[in-house]
């Protein structure tokens, strides 16, 4: 077990207090599948963060037109940014965003006053870039780049298996509801819930049980657009 949080973490906190806990194990365990709502949290700070991040927050890119954030030349050390069309930003600041740090950059208004694409970048007169630190900003485009190669595809894969192991302890040993007060037997019955599906699973392999198929919701059972039957006409002698 990495780490054990309590039922008042968010799910995006979670990773964050996970991370610190990987650093002595092999690489594929400090492997990080994580979903996509916690990856964008997780991304600077899991050695290998193998997970389905989501597009970038600014309007023209989740639209997919206009001019994204990625159009833009960015110029960390002298800070100041240039965009599509080659004008330089006036302002280069930083703020806190949900306790996060942010560079905020701001273009100059007469310069997207007389822009002629101005309608294709921004629905203000001016355009305003928020920025993630550099390292994570440079990892996040990374990530997003590299998700749409087969190879990430094929490693991300994995992430079944892993909801394949959820699945069966919540169903095998009902993990998810605690027999016990207090996070330490909680987390020794975790252990035990493991050790039973290793065993499971062992014998499984040794008896030459066939794994199981996906399991149907009961609304999904429900037949609700049933097909209508053929009328048949009585034979009367």
């Amino acid at each position: 077990m990495a780490s054990r949080t309590r039922s008042t973490v968010s799910n995006g906190q979670a990773p964050r207090r996970s991370c610190g806990a990987l650093g002595h194990r092999t690489d594929f365990a400090r492997m990080g599948f994580l979903a996509s709502r916690w990856s964008s949290t997780a991304a600077s700070r899991m050695e290998d963060l193998v997970g389905p991040l989501p597009p970038a927050s600014d309007r023209r890119t989740r639209e997919a037109k206009g001019f994204a954030l990625t159009g833009f030349e960015i110029h960390r050390d002298e800070q100041y940014a240039l965009c599509t069309t080659g004008a330089k930003s006036r302002h280069w600041g930083h703020t806190r965003m949900d306790g996060q740090p942010r560079t905020v950059v701001i273009f100059p208004e007469w310069d997207c006053r007389n822009c002629k694409v101005r309608t294709s970048c921004t629905s203000g007169f001016t355009r305003r870039v928020t920025l993630h630190p550099r390292e994570e900003h440079e990892l996040l485009q990374h990530q997003r780049a590299e998700q749409d190669t087969d190879n990430w595809k094929q490693r991300y894969a994995t992430r079944a298996g892993v909801e394949g192991t959820v699945s069966q302890a919540v169903r095998a040993t009902g993990i998810r509801t605690s027999r016990y007060r207090g996070q330490a037997r909680t987390g020794l019955a975790h252990v035990f819930s493991a050790a039973a599906i290793n065993l499971h699973r062992m014998d499984a392999h040794w008896t030459g049980r066939p794994l199981g198929t996906t399991r149907r919701t009961h609304f999904a059972d429900l037949d609700l657009n049933p097909q209508p039957r053929k009328k048949t006409r009585a034979c009367h002698k």
